[in-house]
């Protein structure tokens, strides 16, 4: 998959006919659909239906646009940044892509508000010279900017280990349910013996890149409860503001109850901690081999004093 290939398909379904996209495009019919097929052949799933009247998305199309709308959207924006004239609010752009000197810490997008403030404090008082910053992204994107030395260090969920990297817990953080006290009538209980009666609520059911850095977790709620009934959200903040409103349910790693907590009505919320789920890993990645080990030793003992 390749911009071109992207690119192509977006005119596709914005033009819904590959004759009006390839003149778009300024390109032949036929080139246009093989690259259409080799872009569907190397996805694994095929994201138009040709028929005689003309090209719609498949249900797997529908749901790959955005990602496609924003992937080259990014990048348009990443190469617009670089292509600032010389002398165009210089010193911005500099702060913005001069990495060569500062430690670059990635976390996970839910675990940044519980995490950042007490990295930034420690460091504060103890390295009040250095030079960092704090990136947010998920878990599988910070594991692999770690690899390919785009991050110094990362913290995120579960155990992914990669070749000449040092990987540690820090955190054993759990499973909570999180619901309004008014959609059930009663307490649920922490073994969840009472779940049904929220289960007439739809489940929040996080969309990419969540569900599948944590599709191990959500499939095994999902077997051992029979949840069926699902919403797909895509943040904390939508999901809390449902719940707030007794619309939903849902069960979340314990670290993220700080958002929740943000929320006026938060008060009237109850967080039930599932103590018989299966806990979950909250873990560095690093490499042993850089100027910065003593200020990630440093976070690692900030991070690993956390409740």
């Amino acid at each position: 998959m390749d911009i071109e290939g992207l690119m192509s398909f977006l005119a596709v379904a914005r033009e819904k006919s590959i004759s009006k996209a390839a003149l778009s495009l300024h390109m032949t019919q036929p080139a246009l659909s093989n690259r259409l097929r080799k872009m569907e052949d190397g996805l694994g799933f095929a994201l138009l239906e040709r028929n005689w009247d003309g090209v719609r998305l498949t249900k797997q199309g529908y749901y790959f646009l955005p990602y496609a709308i924003q992937l080259v959207q990014d990048l348009h924006d990443a190469a617009a940044v670089l292509s600032f004239a010389p002398g165009e609010r210089m010193l911005s752009f500099e702060e913005v892509i001069n990495r060569s000197d500062q430690l670059l810490i990635g976390i996970d997008n839910w675990l940044a508000p519980r995490l950042a403030q007490p990295i930034i404090a420690a460091f504060h008082r103890t390295f009040p010279q250095l030079k960092y910053r704090i990136i947010t992204r998920s878990t599988p994107a910070l594991v692999d900017l770690v690899y390919h030395h785009g991050l110094h260090v990362g913290i995120h969920f579960h155990n992914e280990a990669r070749p000449g990297l040092l990987s540690v817990p820090i955190i054993r953080d759990g499973i909570i349910l999180i619901y309004h006290p008014d959609s059930a009538g009663e307490e649920i209980r922490p073994d969840l013996s009472n779940l049904d009666l929220v289960k007439h609520l739809p489940f929040l059911l996080f969309d990419n890149p969540t569900l599948v850095a944590h599709r191990h977790i959500t499939s095994s709620i999902f077997e051992t409860y029979g949840i069926e009934y699902l919403y797909a959200v895509d943040d904390l903040y939508t999901s809390a503001a449902l719940i707030s409103e007794g619309l939903a349910y849902t069960m979340l790693p314990k670290s993220c109850g700080l958002v929740f907590e943000q929320f006026d009505t938060a008060a009237k919320l109850k967080i039930v901690d599932l103590s018989g789920f299966a806990p979950t890993d909250i873990r560095m990645l690093y490499s042993p081999d850089h100027p910065f080990i003593e200020e990630i030793e440093c976070l690692r003992h900030t991070l690993t004093a956390i409740e």
